[in-house]
């Protein structure tokens, strides 16, 4: 028998809303591996590689609040859903800013600044 009051099936859900609540919030881990995710991928676009972009998948941290924004509607809990969705919808602008800006720069698109 066990020493623990609490239900072994509530110590994991409370396990598991503990890690989802981590992986829900906008970090500095977040923004490194977006950013670099990012990179990988549109280095891969310009370059026409299907591997490389397929590669940056591997990196981008995404995965993360989508399992949270999962876990919290099946638990109904509104907030933290809002939380991960925050921290998604941020990754997407930093990889679309990101992305425009290199696409910008890159010789290769055809775009050529006279001075």
């Amino acid at each position: 028998m066990s020493c623990s009051t609490v239900p072994p099936d509530d110590a994991r859900l409370d396990a598991l809303r503990q890690e989802f609540e981590h992986e829900a919030s906008f970090s500095q881990v977040f923004v490194v591996l977006t950013v670099g995710a990012t990179l990988i991928a549109t280095l891969g676009l310009l370059a026409n590689s299907p591997g490389v972009v397929i590669g940056a998948m591997v990196v981008a941290p995404w995965i993360l609040p989508l399992q949270a924004m999962a876990f919290e509607i099946l638990r109904g809990q509104l907030p933290m859903f809002l939380r991960a969705l925050r921290t998604l919808m941020l990754g997407v602008v930093i990889c679309v800013l990101l992305a425009i800006s290199i696409w910008w720069e890159s010789p290769s698109t055809g775009r050529r600044t006279r001075r």
